[in-house]
């Protein structure tokens, strides 16, 4: 029976080949493009509360079926509604977020196939300058009470809508009266009032 030496030299070639291949492998994988990006990310205020709009696009390859939309964290904000996007298809995922004012977010989307697209993105800052001119103002006796017509206009600049409540006392025409401004903190942030 004859056995067959192997040398050093066929070891070393042996080596150099599989670490070839293995570095070819990993040039590859790290150069390929992913199948799935983020293309933006939206911070939206509306009657829902906080919300962020992250539209995604499919890249390249079969599609991609979405899996999870993460902000921040290792918990994901969205699961449901899987959705399979071909390639060059571009869907928005609105999650409900209660982002702040000018901080940065690091948000990720990933896939059933296990890719994934990451990405940071900054809140706006929330410039809010809302105002009210009482344009006429006229009381007059009603079923034993007073009875207020007031006319006022209200610009809310930086808001998408606004509801304006009025509130009065007795001595309505008082107009050393502070004005109170009540407002929803799921809308109107803190930082607005600065």
């Amino acid at each position: 029976m004859a056995t067959k030496v192997v040398t050093g030299h066929a070891v070393l070639l042996i080596l150099l080949a599989v670490g070839i291949a293995l570095t070819s492998l990993a040039v590859y994988w790290l150069l390929m493009p992913s199948p799935i990006g983020i293309v933006d990310a939206r911070f939206a205020i509306d009657e829902a509360g906080r919300r962020i709009v992250i539209t995604v696009r499919a890249e390249a390859g079969s599609g991609a079926t979405l899996d999870g939309v993460y902000v921040n964290s290792s918990t994901p904000l969205w699961t449901s509604g899987r959705r399979h996007l071909n390639p060059g298809d571009v869907e928005n995922v609105t999650i409900d977020h209660y982002w702040l004012s000018e901080r940065s977010y690091t948000i990720r989307v990933t896939t059933r196939q296990g890719a994934s697209a990451r990405g940071l993105f900054t809140a706006p800052g929330i410039a809010i300058r809302p105002s009210v001119d009482i344009t006429r103002l006229r009381g007059e006796p009603w079923k034993g009470l007073s009875r207020l017509h007031v006319s006022l206009r209200v610009n809310a600049t930086g808001l998408s809508w606004c509801r304006a409540f009025v509130f009065a006392s007795r001595a309505f025409d008082d107009k050393a009266l502070p004005v109170y401004v009540f407002y929803d903190p799921r809308y109107l942030a803190d930082e607005a009032l600065r």
